[in-house]
């Protein structure tokens, strides 16, 4: 049995113990600042969740982007826009390989879809006089259908206008010149970034591979590093060269693709320069530097209006 001091040492501890509670709680209703401790928010409905930011607008509009392409005049004598894609589209770079990253870099090449997403403008360019001499054109030197109506042989977001050339089709305007293709793409820096480096693996994956092209034949294929101007904030470059076998006259087919890919913050330039022998040096580093000083520009324009 307690003792009657024990007994009021119990009932006041009770007491204190109900005190303490009743104060907490009181602090942990709302309204109640007082018991809150510094530096912490006062409790919102249990259903309250915080919203998400709204989405960044992309840097470049289409037009922005249109405008950051590369003209034959940056290029000068003897570019023009391109009136439809080289019959060595078809014939040299329509091809498979046993080897996953060889086939994925040959799909590109024919494609221009180097990083796998739709490009917000592109450009092609044709180069020498070599490259007006086109399949299906008539006595007065109008193209046949491969020509389009884009300026500068511009294409974007819509399919507008002269494409870059992925797949020649039916030949028709087709011509067997210099070309360089031109494009712009927006992705996440990470994804592109990933993509330069697997470009940069090639040289040692593919270095000397075999394709195969129509009716299974064979195509000699050697991959290279290949210099690129310091532009940008990441950049690659491949030199690609496909030998198809020797024709009746004992020369072999030979086709050159010099591939550059340059990052802008999360815009990117991807650029093909084909021509049977050496592609002209001079015209891929110029439109490599002025591409990516001009996209740079832009992008810092489009920043400021935001």
């Amino acid at each position: 049995m307690l003792t009657a001091p024990a007994a009021r040492r119990r009932l006041a501890a009770r007491a204190s113990t109900a005190a303490l509670l009743l104060a907490a709680t009181a602090c942990a209703a709302p309204g109640a600042e007082a018991g809150r401790p510094p530096g912490t928010a006062p409790a919102g409905p249990p259903s309250a969740v915080p919203s998400a930011p709204p989405a960044a607008p992309p840097v470049l509009t289409t037009a922005q982007a249109r405008a950051a392409l590369i003209t034959d005049a940056d290029l000068g004598e003897p570019w023009r826009p391109t009136r439809g894609a080289a019959t060595w589209r078809d014939t040299l770079l329509k091809a498979t390989a046993d080897h996953p990253d060889c086939g994925r870099l040959l799909d590109a090449l024919y494609t221009e879809d180097l990083f796998g997403t739709a490009p917000r403008a592109t450009a092609a360019l044709d180069g020498g006089e070599e490259a007006y001499a086109y399949a299906g054109e008539d006595d007065s030197g109008d193209a046949g259908d491969g020509a389009g109506e884009g300026e500068a042989g511009e294409r974007d977001e819509d399919g507008s206008g002269v494409g870059d050339g992925g797949g020649a089709g039916d030949g028709s305007g087709a011509g067997d010149g210099a070309q360089l293709h031109y494009r712009i793409v927006s992705a996440p820096e990470a994804g592109l970034d990933r993509t330069l480096d697997w470009l940069g693996t090639l040289p040692g994956t593919c270095g000397r591979f075999t394709a195969r092209g129509a009716k299974d034949a064979a195509r000699e294929v050697r991959v290279e590093p290949a210099p690129v101007p310091e532009a940008g904030d990441a950049r690659r470059g491949l030199r690609i060269t496909v030998s198809a076998p020797a024709a009746d006259d004992g020369a072999p087919d030979v086709l050159v693709v010099d591939l550059v890919a340059v990052r802008v913050g999360e815009d990117a330039i991807s650029l093909t320069h084909g021509a049977r022998g050496v592609p002209d040096e001079e015209a891929t580093r110029t439109a490599v530097e002025t591409g990516a000083e001009r996209l740079t520009e832009i992008r810092r324009q489009g920043r400021a209006q935001v």
